[in-house]
């Protein structure tokens, strides 16, 4: 039921934004080590970071999770490092992942995750070492949207305590210190942090608690200090529809709608016509930059040089011919320059889960990109596949056919 669950909602709405500023540097070692834990910090506290950096090469490699099929309990997943170049595999780590995102110099991997029964935020490198838990939320509750700073000093989340709205907390990375940066006072929305606007603004994805559709995005100006309340923040835009996505380039925001209702169990529809717009993060006038009558697009991502990807999955239990043009495309923010990267007829197509970030799925020197394919049934299977931004015959990096799970996390390089 959770795999079927990830891949419907990432199908409608795997809405976060890239943060768009430049990747920065592992910051140096503190002069007075911190001593690396594992265990969780005092219950409402957080611990400080030792981010030590590693060595990295020039490969491109892509960071995924593989996790086998559940046999009731919490599941144990592998998070495995790709080498593009050399097809090499390393395992980096073994736990239960809720949601995982590298950081924006490519060092680091902050994991939602299990810690004694408790949801904790993790940090390890990307070659495995320096494991350490930076935070605990309550037993009952639950971790998600974590956002690394560009600079790599804090990092943003929302923690459930398993009844009610989740506040968002930042984390301090050098001082070990937590503040609650949105006191959510809304009864029907719960909202997580999305992607970076500039330095001190964040888009916030607002979806209904409980069933039913309907998204909003707000930006939180973090400058404008600690405890501030959902209603209070400015209103960028929002949408009822099922088929609906968005995204931003700095400060501009994209947002994609199409028509039908999606089913993870194949009998929904999902068609054209899909219009593409933008707008500032700040609200205002929309603009139209794509419109097809036939492409269903369940996702799109910002990647930067005015591009924006594409995941089109078109689903027509009456049109069976309607899914031949599903997978991979690419389009110019001015609407030109259409074009299929991957092709996944008759199946579902999906970027990374748990981030947005440019990153996630395209390589850290925009020549490649990664995808995951999904073949809905019982149980669905999952490829990913990864080739380059030009064009060109895709790569199968890794399958999974008996119930488990495969989801993309980021590009690094090694």
């Amino acid at each position: 039921m959770r795999r079927l669950a990830i891949v419907g909602l990432v199908v409608l709405a795997g809405c976060s934004g890239p943060s768009t500023a430049k990747p920065s540097a592992s910051p140096a070692a503190s002069a007075s080590p911190v001593a690396i834990s594992t265990a969780c910090p005092p219950a409402g506290k957080a611990a400080a970071a030792v981010l030590t950096p590693v060595t990295l090469g020039n490969h491109p490699t892509i960071i995924y999770s593989d996790e086998p099929t559940a046999n009731g309990g919490p599941v144990v997943s592998s998070l495995v490092r790709y080498d593009v170049t050399t097809a090499a595999k390393a395992e980096i780590l073994k736990t239960t992942v809720s949601e995982a995102e590298v950081s924006p110099d490519g060092h680091w991997i902050a994991l939602a995750t299990l810690v004694s029964g408790q949801p904790a935020v993790q940090l390890v490198r990307t070659d495995g070492q320096y494991l350490q838990t930076v935070f605990c939320g309550e037993p009952n509750g639950s971790i998600r949207g974590i956002l690394w700073s560009s600079d790599l000093k804090s990092l943003l989340f929302s923690a459930s305590s398993g009844s009610g709205p989740a506040p968002i907390y930042r984390l301090d990375l050098n001082k070990g210190t937590l503040d609650t940066a949105l006191r959510n006072n809304s009864l029907s929305t719960d909202y997580a942090p999305l992607s970076w606007v500039d330095a001190n603004r964040v888009l916030l994805l607002g979806r209904p608690i409980g069933p039913g559709p309907g998204y909003d995005l707000r930006v939180l100006d973090l400058s404008q200090g600690a405890n501030q309340q959902a209603s209070d923040l400015p209103l960028v835009v929002s949408s009822s529809a099922d088929c609906w996505d968005a995204d931003n380039d700095a400060t501009t925001v994209y947002t994609s709608a199409c028509q039908g209702t999606f089913s993870d169990q194949g009998g929904g529809t999902m068609r054209g016509p899909t219009t593409i717009s933008a707008q500032s993060a700040t609200g205002g006038q929309k603009r139209i930059v794509f419109n097809s009558p036939t492409l269903a697009v369940t996702q799109l991502r910002a990647v930067g040089s005015n591009q924006l990807l594409l995941s089109v999955g078109n689903q027509d239990p009456a049109r069976s011919s309607a899914g031949s043009v599903n997978g991979l495309w690419k389009v110019n923010t001015d609407g030109s320059g259409l074009t299929r990267l991957a092709a996944s007829a008759g199946k579902q197509g999906q970027f990374a889960v748990y981030s947005q970030a440019a990153w996630a799925n395209v390589s850290r020197d925009g020549s490649l990109y990664a995808f995951q394919i999904t073949s809905l049934g019982k149980p669905p299977s999952y490829s990913l596949v990864s080739g380059p931004m030009t064009g060109g015959q895709p790569t199968t990096i890794a399958t999974r056919a008996d119930g488990g799970l495969l989801l993309m996390v980021g590009w690094t390089t090694s």
